[in-house]
């Protein structure tokens, strides 16, 4: 946790991102890197990532976390 508790503040606030095919290589990169933020300091996983807070849409696991040897999109 950081010593401004932004940790705490990032996890209530965020929410895991989808991208679609039309994106570009640097928009997918972006939002992996987000959601691997999200894995890494607020413990999404397949079974939390509903329940963020205010959470509306919630894109699928493969959109979240790349699955090894998963063909991505």
């Amino acid at each position: 946790m950081t010593g401004g508790g932004g940790t705490e503040v990032f996890c209530r606030a965020a929410q895991p991102i989808a991208w679609a095919r039309a994106d570009s290589a640097d928009t997918i990169r972006a939002v992996k890197a987000h959601n691997a933020v999200g894995v890494a300091l607020c413990g999404w996983t397949p079974e939390r990532r509903g329940t963020v807070q205010g959470a509306g849409f919630v894109p699928p696991l493969s959109r979240i976390l790349p699955l090894p040897n998963a063909k991505q999109d």
